[in-house]
């Protein structure tokens, strides 16, 4: 803003005062003030001198050490009189300003003063001192000649081609002093940018500071260089405001020279078009460009040829350019234009980068802004309860999208619309009027003739929106139809468990009521009632019906004759055709006929209606058993003839379930006839497993029964022999006795002991046999007793053998027995474990018919936990397919008669339930089966 009066007088009164305590200080010449002296000037100084002693653009310090000189080289004591003073506040707002002094020192009153001139740009910073920042003196020096006390004549001279020069030199600082002093002000107005559209007031306070540093320029604009188009900010033909911002298409130029001094490095370009080329440069501009803003009074054919074409001049930026254009053909603008246009690109790189953080900062505030809509819409669409809830929801993203940027809305125009949009709108569901949206949310949507890229942007992001809200619309009509399906499913399954809990086949009658309590919950009014037509042959059907009342409800079940009435012909009609519903109207005489039949049978229906029997339509949902029906005063809904024909399925349940009942009363009768006749089948069955068990023992018995007599022949073959030896040798003894022998007498003891000896071995060895036989052939439980492994086994393995032989003389195979010595002994119950083992080794004897080289082995081996046992062959095998059922009662491989199949099963239970140990059926390397028990010590 600019100074009052008031204010610049002030401001004028404080720099004199400064300035005279400034010539004091230079004038006094006194080592002792240097310091005082640094004190009234800026640490930046920029100091200009012509003198012989002076340097030439010196700084504060070589300003400091000058004076020191000027101590030793000038008189002290100077008068320095101020001819004229100037000062010019050339920052209007800011503390600058710029004083130009006449001045002249006088040394003696008697000779001539020297003239000079001196100018100083004065600076204070907010709450500081004022400090000299730029400091020019040009005072001529005194040229002596001999004999002349003043040179008054070559003073004179001197001082005029000093005040020639002095004159240029001010010139030339003032222009750089108001060229600092403007780029100062884009610097300070770059600085104070609030937000990212200022720049485009930069661009125009550009042009006005370059103008008013005497350049000449029409239009000027800033241009920004993007990978695939520029951004272009061209103010109007007088500079005062933005005429035009747009969008063109990089390298739109088709100019060779322009392309290449983009590639190049270099700081400037000048391009001069004539007429033609300019008025086609000016239209491939407007025609390839896409513009957020047009200056409404741009340049015509006619004013491009007017002037002769037009010169663009450009400076190279960090972002882009910067420009001016010059009316005509000016190849060789003046270089002061072209070194202050590069000055001004230099501070306009720091504007950009304002620009450039304040458009971040605003691009990050807006798409908060947004998203913080978008997310109250979105929250509003979430939380939409029922599907009409949709249109509050586009209301509300109308208010949002109003409230984001108010021109969306400042017309209507359907035609204006995106296409996209457009397209968006035509596809919405009917169940949301299309109309609507449009009037309530994007008919209105489109700002003047064509909507800005962040316009459609936002558009589009609330678009989705839209489809979100819409998703949920469609979500909530199918959560509603799941909830009704789920209400339907709900009654239906009641109506289902309430008909598979039937106990009684005459609780049908609560079925049929239960149903049309659950139609009544379902609000479906028109199933006022439910009744249920079952077949029961081609003229007739049972009818079972439940009619709400007013103190109720009114339920019975009648059997109806197709042929009395019209309306039950028609109802045997239906049931004789293919159709899976009806509808019969019940009106006039038809109706009261009907209903009159109907109460002729069913005391509980006489009279329901009174005098007047209101018309009617009986709809039927046909079942494979009947129909289901309800009597509604107009046609049935699709959902309630859907839940009528759910009901029929449900039904149709409930009279399966009645049906079953009726045959389970009938099954129940006959099922305690066979009671007692299959309790006495039981008995009679476990009696005769009982007797094959024992025969299987019996079995087993016998067959040991010639091999136990072979055995036992021996040691009595033995005790007979020796008996007979006994007697003999008893003779012998008496003789020698008699005879007087002695010896013969004690040789015949002696063998008389030997043979006692083998007498009472071989008669244990018969009783030991005896008494395994009568172990095998016990019934019932054993104790366990303490069994020495190998002896039993070798034992039993020779049992085996020989009942083997008695049944087959010519049977022959090698047993090989592999008896670990460290087998020890275990706990077992020795008649019931040598039934297994003879089992198998019967087993394994049978399965060795026919084959070469038989050969049976059996095993001990001693484990940490216990004993295994395994008896092998080399025969057949067992067939995997039957392997796993080998173990399973009466099961046989040998032919029928041969074998009861509990041979295994009874072994199998002996070792794995009396033993608690494990016995397996695996097949044996190199051909066989190979049995296993594992048992505890």
């Amino acid at each position: 803003m600019s100074l009052s009066p008031g204010e610049r007088s002030r401001m004028e009164s404080e720099v004199s005062l400064f300035v005279d305590r400034v010539l004091y200080l230079w004038t006094l010449r006194d080592p002792d003030v240097i310091e005082e002296f640094r004190r009234v000037i800026h640490p930046g100084l920029s100091a200009v001198g012509t003198g012989r002693d002076e340097i030439v653009r010196s700084n504060a310090e070589d300003m400091l050490r000058f004076l020191g000189r000027e101590v030793a080289q000038l008189p002290r004591g100077v008068d320095m009189h101020v001819l004229s003073r100037t000062i010019d506040v050339i920052a209007p707002g800011t503390a600058n300003a710029l004083v130009e002094l006449e001045i002249t020192p006088v040394v003696e009153p008697a000779i001539p003063s020297i003239y000079g001139r001196m100018s100083l740009n004065v600076h204070r910073a907010e709450g500081g001192p004022w400090l000299v920042t730029h400091w020019h003196v040009s005072v001529p020096i005194a040229e002596q000649v001999e004999g002349e006390a003043w040179p008054i004549d070559a003073l004179r001279a001197r001082t005029q081609e000093l005040e020639r020069q002095v004159a240029e030199r001010t010139a030339e600082i003032v222009r750089a002093s108001r060229l600092n002093l403007a780029l100062e002000r884009i610097r300070a107005q770059a600085m104070a940018m609030q937000e990212s559209s200022d720049l485009l007031d930069i661009v125009v306070t550009m042009r006005s500071e370059f103008t008013a540093l005497g350049h000449e320029a029409h239009y000027f604009w800033h241009m920004r260089w993007l990978e695939t188009t520029y951004e272009k900010a061209l103010t109007s033909g007088d500079g005062t405001r933005i005429g035009m911002v747009m969008t063109l298409p990089r390298g739109f130029h088709g100019v060779a020279a322009m392309d290449a001094w983009e590639r190049s490095k270099e700081p400037i370009g000048v391009f001069p078009f004539d007429a033609e080329g300019a008025i086609d440069y000016v239209h491939k501009m407007v025609t390839t460009g896409r513009f957020d803003q047009i200056d409404p009074n741009p340049p015509t054919d006619d004013d491009i040829r007017h002037i002769g074409g037009i010169t663009f001049v450009m400076a190279r930026t960090t972002h882009g350019e910067i420009g001016y254009s010059l009316p005509g053909e000016v190849p060789h603008p003046p270089p002061a234009d072209l070194e202050t246009l590069t000055r001004f690109a230099a501070v306009f790189d720091l504007a950009y980068r304002r620009f450039e953080d304040l458009r971040q900062a605003e691009a990050q505030a807006r798409e908060a802004q947004i998203e913080a809509a978008l997310e109250r819409v979105r929250s509003r669409a979430m939380g939409m309860q029922k599907p009409e809830d949709v249109r509050g929801v586009i209301e509300y993203l109308y208010a949002e999208l109003k409230g984001l940027d108010a021109t969306l809305f400042e017309e209507s125009d359907w035609i204006r619309l995106p296409e996209a949009m457009k397209a968006f709108l035509r596809e919405q569901p009917s169940a949301v009027s299309t109309e609507a949206i449009h009037r309530r949310c994007f008919l209105d949507a489109v700002a003047k003739e064509s909507v800005s890229v962040r316009a459609t942007v936002l558009l589009e992001r609330f678009v989705r929106i839209v489809d979100l809200a819409m998703t949920r619309h469609a979500d909530l009509q199918a959560a509603e139809a799941a909830a009704r399906e789920a209400r339907i499913e709900a009654s239906m399954e009641r109506v289902r468990a309430r008909a598979m809990a039937m106990m009684e086949p005459e609780e049908l009658d609560d079925v049929v009521n239960l149903l049309r309590d659950e139609f009544g919950r379902l609000e479906l009014e028109d199933l006022e009632t439910a009744s249920l037509f079952l077949r029961e042959g081609d003229a007739s059907a049972r009818c079972w019906f439940c009619i709400a009342a007013v103190d109720g409800r009114i339920s019975d079940d009648i059997l109806i004759e197709f042929e009395r009435t019209a309306v039950s012909r028609a109802i045997g009609a239906f049931f004789g055709g293919s159709d899976p519903r009806v509808s019969i109207p019940m009106t006039g005489a038809a109706r009261r006929e009907w209903i009159e039949y109907c109460y002729a049978l069913s005391t509980k229906l006489s009279g329901f209606y009174g005098g007047e029997i209101p018309d009617r339509t009986y709809h039927l949902r046909r079942f494979s058993s009947g129909a289901i029906a309800a009597a509604t005063p107009g046609d049935l809904s699709d959902e309630s003839w859907d839940v009528l024909r759910r009901g029929a399925g449900v039904f149709e349940l409930a009279y399966s379930r009645f049906q079953d009942l009726q045959r389970a009363r009938e099954d129940l009768r006959l099922l305690k006839e066979e009671k007692a006749l299959t309790e006495r089948t039981l008995a009679e069955l476990r009696a005769t497993q009982a007797q094959l068990v024992q025969q299987e023992k019996l079995a087993s018995l016998g067959s040991l029964t010639a091999g136990i007599a072979h055995e036992i022949k021996n040691p009595l073959n033995f005790v007979n022999n020796f008996a007979e030896v006994n007697a003999e040798l008893a003779e012998e003894a008496r003789d020698a006795l008699a005879s007087g022998d002695l010896d013969g007498a004690r040789q015949a003891l002696a063998d008389l002991e030997e043979n006692a000896t083998q007498i009472a071995k071989h008669g244990k060895r018969a009783d030991s046999i005896v008494r395994a036989m009568m172990q095998h052939a016990r019934g019932g439980a054993s104790e366990k007793e303490t069994v020495d492994v190998n002896a039993f086994l070798d034992e039993y393995a020779a049992l085996a053998w020989h009942g083997m032989r008695a049944r087959d003389a010519s049977f022959q195979a090698e047993v090989l027995r592999d008896f670990d010595p460290d087998a020890g002994t275990i706990r077992a119950m020795p008649q019931d474990l040598g039934r297994v083992v003879l089992n198998l080794l019967g087993n394994a004897f049978d399965a060795l018919k026919g084959v070469s080289g038989p050969q049976v082995t059996l095993t001990s081996h001693r484990m940490d936990a216990g004993v295994e046992i395994t008896v092998s062959d080399n025969g057949p095998g067992i067939p995997p397919a039957i392997r796993d059922k080998i173990f399973e009662p009466f099961f046989t491989t040998k032919p029928t008669g041969e074998g009861t199949g509990l041979g295994l099963s009874l072994s199998y239970d002996i070792v794995t339930k009396g033993h608690a140990g494990m016995m397996t059926v695996e097949e044996r390397p190199g051909g066989g089966a190979r049995f296993v028990l594992a048992l505890p010590a």
